[in-house]
């Protein structure tokens, strides 16, 4: 039943794929089911399906271990196809989301309402993942090479490279590990004649230094930075020209002069007025004396820690927080001995006319 039910719900709702949560890969009857019915579909386990399952699962979201020397993502390599979603969602850091993702040539999942808890980017995340997002987008061809070279390479330590060849052309997608710029020589390519080179992410064209039977690529990378530069044998067509001089208005400005301190969302507790007291005791209701009341609460949400800006944040705090400790004064107020019955309920609806709009 479960593939006949997904079967007419894609077709209702026009659906390209299905995340699948928590799943160790999604059962290959899923995509036949989704084939047969005329709308196949990708199906995105979270965890790690077998290596046979990737002829039928065409995508996963990955929850990683970053290092400094960014990993090359196994389903990946496996099939260049194979489409990865990384998902971090608790950090406040998103660089080295950002990086592992342009390194590897796969996605990254911006996961900012977490369970109704807000775990906002921060404007420097915001354009770095702007300009991933853009170059990822503009060389999509290339990031599903059978001649993907991960971990090309390069001049300077810290920084890492993929080699995505296609046709005549080649491309490298670059990242910056340290916490400092590099600039000057970065990338040696074998010389081929007539060769030219640009660097993507500042839209500019590239003039090698020619040592022997080497070329030189020299460009500069900011720290924690992206780089991508184009090797081709011919002018670059009007799709790359169009992404360069997009990414060079881009780029105009370095990614550090965006602010990456990062802060919880701030709540107000929305003021409601207090309901006079009336003279003497509502039918139906008693009195409960004012009095001190010492509030504790501890939040049950399943994930986040004791993080600031997990769960709710009350006027006397600075912050969202799992848990809340404060004396208080509570003033009288009155309070239903029963429950609302039936019959009350019955009274209220003929008395304002309230009808629900969904009646089951």
């Amino acid at each position: 039943p479960g593939p006949g039910v997904l079967r007419l719900l894609d077709q209702e709702i026009d659906a390209d794929g299905v995340n699948g949560d928590t799943q160790d890969g999604v059962p290959l009857s899923f995509s036949l089911a989704a084939e047969r019915a005329g709308h196949p579909l990708a199906f995105e386990p979270e965890n790690s399906p077998s290596d046979e399952a990737l002829a039928w699962n065409l995508m996963t979201w990955g929850q990683y271990q970053f290092r400094f020397v960014p990993e090359v993502d196994r389903f990946k390599w496996l099939e260049p196809r194979h489409m990865v979603n990384i998902s971090h969602r608790w950090s406040r850091n998103k660089t080295d989301d950002l990086q592992y993702a342009f390194f590897n040539g796969i996605g990254w999942e911006c996961w900012e309402n977490i369970w109704g808890i807000w775990n906002g980017i921060t404007a420097r995340d915001a354009q770095a993942t702007r300009r991933v997002a853009a170059m990822e987008r503009g060389i999509a061809s290339f990031l599903v090479s059978d001649g993907w070279q991960p971990l090309y390479p390069m001049r300077r330590l810290g920084v890492f490279a993929s080699r995505w060849p296609l046709g005549s052309e080649t491309i490298w997608t670059i990242v910056n590990r340290n916490d400092y710029d590099t600039v000057g020589e970065q990338l040696s390519i074998r010389s081929q004649t007539g060769m030219m080179y640009f660097d993507l992410y500042h839209g500019v064209q590239l003039t090698p230094l020619q040592e022997g039977n080497t070329d030189i690529v020299s460009f500069a990378m900011e720290a924690h930075g992206y780089g991508a530069v184009l090797a081709t044998p011919a002018t670059p067509g009007p799709e790359f020209q169009a992404l360069m001089a997009k990414m060079k208005r881009m780029t105009e400005e370095p990614l550090k002069t965006y602010a990456q301190e990062w802060a919880p969302l701030q709540q107000m507790v929305v003021d409601i007025p207090s309901t006079k007291l009336p003279p003497s005791d509502p039918v139906g209701m008693v009195k409960i004396a004012g009095a001190e009341f010492l509030f504790k609460v501890q939040g049950k949400e399943i994930e986040g820690d004791n993080d600031a800006g997990v769960d709710v944040q009350y006027p006397w705090e600075s912050a969202p927080q799992r848990f809340h400790e404060h004396r208080m004064q509570i003033h009288s107020f009155y309070v239903d001995r029963f429950p609302v019955t039936n019959a009350q309920f019955k009274g209220f609806i003929d008395a304002t006319r309230y009808h629900p709009s969904d009646d089951l």
